[in-house]
């Protein structure tokens, strides 16, 4: 029969030494570098699998007057036609386009 305090204890150091040495363990670290869009006017920082939808609500809500281009530079060929076939009159450059033109 064994199984002893002291040889509880040290199979539970056995198997916290196994778990850090395999990689288990908190993904902090990880969780920030995949915050890798960045908002280039408020630095809130979102995701890498940060949809479509969310990135339109920030730019609708907080920055509405600023092209989708100056505020995510490393995603604005994607996101500026996306944006402006979805809100083709909110579109900043559209804006200044008909202003001038008038």
């Amino acid at each position: 029969m064994g199984g002893g305090n002291a040889q509880k204890a040290a199979m539970k150091r056995e198997r916290k030494a196994k778990e850090k040495a395999s990689g288990h363990g908190s993904q902090l670290k990880v969780n920030e570098a995949a915050r890798n869009v960045l908002c280039k006017i408020c630095r809130n920082p979102f995701l890498c699998t940060v949809k479509l939808p969310e990135l339109q609500l920030h730019w609708q809500n907080k920055h509405p007057k600023v092209s989708v281009s100056i505020i995510f530079p490393s995603l604005a060929d994607f996101l500026q036609n996306s944006f402006e076939e979805c809100f083709p009159d909110h579109a900043p450059a559209a804006a200044a386009a008909a202003a001038g033109a008038s």
